[in-house]
């Protein structure tokens, strides 16, 4: 059966050739000397001298690299031998653009350009474009690149300048290692430079906190190993006003080179950024991770968080220092204690803990001002467990009772996020009944449990968990359904919850 088969395809046994692919009406770059007329007018008219190679031809936004020589009446006005423009920002005539448009990789053309095609070389030809009756163009495209237009409305532009094969992306929570400097448009100065110095390393920050924003969205797009240099328009820069610390003018448009030299991921233990883990090195074959009670030996130096990159001030240091976790000691914060409990012997991590998990309102002393973030660089060297399964019945009993009493510690000087963690650990000790305990243990370990819902009720209630705390009760209200205290505070929270939506509803009531 007889069907259609195009052309320009080759017999069976014929050699498949590259130009064979192109639809014969853009096949310019085969049929090289033969004019084309780049415009309804005939204004450009360009013709392949040598044709290029590939497929691909550049389109804005991207930076193409040319050797252009301009003539007019046969002589050479200007000539370089390799220059650099942005395709689409006008710092070619409109005649040379649309040229380089139709051109591949390594092609040499000769253009002809006329009348106000030739607008935006006034000033290289030194004359005014109306009296010319032409000028004539050869030119050569060495290379461009592709770049890279995150919101394709030219607010940030990122060129990379070195790449490497691609990997993931940072996100907001990691840490990236990097070497950068900005400075304004065409300025020859630059207002900002960190890494660049003699003996001076990358610097370390979390994405999130990179400014000005532009910035930060821009390294979003960066991966390991790569140079990019990004241009960002005052409005993902500085702004109207500009910044009188950087000397930046307003509604300047600003120039980052920027170097990422490695990528960290973060781990959030707490799930709201209180307590982030940049592990160091990686774990190896050990798998098992210290708990509650358990006696950890750690070399550890602790810092204040400063206001810049590099102004972190560190005030304490061991070399080995034992810590209890679930000991009471203020000394050790709650972040310290949540990051070793995600560590396995032998691995080192950089732990960042903000107030709410380390000196709070109070800070420490001297050391530590109010409200300020820590940061831990920190090793486990080794552990001792707490076994609980080879514990008897009575020492299980004991061990929870000396877990609740940090609990209460802790509860009594306001740290009740520290103390809800102690109440929970010694009431899962003894969740799992002994068979081997006597009536007596049995009613102890009972009144211990009692006492730890009950606690975590109140500590529910001080951080304003009502609902939370309501199920505490119940729970209690399952072991022992006339326990007063539970009932008192199950009726207590109710209530509070009812007024609540009482109110809720006459207010909504005012919208009907």
């Amino acid at each position: 059966m007889a069907t259609d088969r195009p052309s320009n395809l080759p017999m069976e046994g014929e050699v498949l050739r590259e130009e064979d692919l192109l639809d014969p009406t853009e096949k310019l770059w085969v049929g090289q000397g033969d004019p084309k007329s780049m415009t309804p007018d005939g204004a450009v008219v360009k013709t392949i001298i040598t044709p290029g190679t590939g497929w691909e031809k550049p389109f804005p936004p991207c930076e193409v690299a040319v050797r252009i020589q301009g003539k007019v009446s046969g002589e050479i006005l200007f000539e370089e031998q390799c220059r650099r423009y942005m395709l689409g920002e006008e710092q070619l005539c409109r005649g040379m653009e649309i040229a380089i448009r139709d051109m591949r990789k390594g092609e040499v053309a000769k253009v002809s350009v006329k009348g106000h095609y030739l607008r935006g070389q006034a000033e290289l030809l030194g004359t005014s474009v109306e009296e010319e009756p032409g000028v004539e163009f050869e030119v050569e495209l060495l290379s461009w690149i592709v770049i890279n237009d995150v919101f394709k409305e030219g607010g940030i532009m990122i060129k990379p300048i070195q790449t490497s094969l691609p990997t993931d992306k940072p996100t907001d929570l990691d840490m990236v290692y990097l070497r950068y400097r900005g400075r304004e448009a065409k300025s020859d100065s630059f207002f900002e430079s960190e890494g660049f110095g003699e003996g001076e390393g990358p610097v370390r920050v979390q994405v999130k906190r990179i400014r000005p924003r532009g910035l930060q969205v821009a390294v979003r797009e960066m991966w390991k190993g790569c140079t990019f240099w990004v241009t960002l328009s005052h409005e993902y820069a500085f702004g109207p006003h500009g910044d009188s610390k950087r000397k930046v003018k307003g509604e300047a448009k600003v120039e980052y080179e920027v170097e990422i030299v490695d990528v960290r991921p973060i781990v959030d233990l707490t799930n709201d950024e209180g307590v982030l883990v940049e592990y160091l090195s990686k774990p190896g074959l050990e798998v098992r991770k210290p708990t509650e009670g358990c006696v950890c030996s750690a070399t550890y130096s602790t810092a204040v968080e400063g206001d810049g990159p590099r102004a972190a001030r560190e005030f304490e240091s061991f070399t080995s220092r034992e810590i209890e976790i679930g000991k009471f000691d203020l000394d050790i914060t709650d972040g310290l204690e949540r990051a070793l409990q995600h560590m396995v012997k032998g691995q080192s991590a950089l732990v960042h803990v903000t107030p709410a998990y380390a000196y709070g309102e109070e800070g420490r002393g001297g050391d530590v001002p109010p409200n300020k973030a820590i940061e831990y660089r920190v090793t486990l060297l080794d552990w001792k467990a707490a076994e609980t399964k080879s514990m008897t019945a009575e020492e299980k009993v004991m061990f929870a009772n000396k877990i609740k009493d940090a609990g209460n510690s802790f509860f009594n000087i306001g740290k009740f996020q520290r103390s809800y963690q102690r109440y929970s650990a010694a009431y899962q000790i003894l969740e799992v009944p002994d068979s081997s305990e006597s009536p007596e243990t049995r009613q102890e370990g009972e009144a211990i449990k009692i006492s730890c819902l009950l606690n975590m009720a109140a500590c529910e209630i001080k951080r304003n968990n009502w609902k939370e705390a309501i199920a505490k009760c119940n729970a209690v209200l399952k072991v022992k359904s006339s326990h007063p205290k539970a009932l008192f505070r199950r009726v207590r929270l109710s209530l509070s919850l009812y007024l609540f939506l009482v109110l809720d509803l006459a207010s909504l009531s005012s919208f009907i």
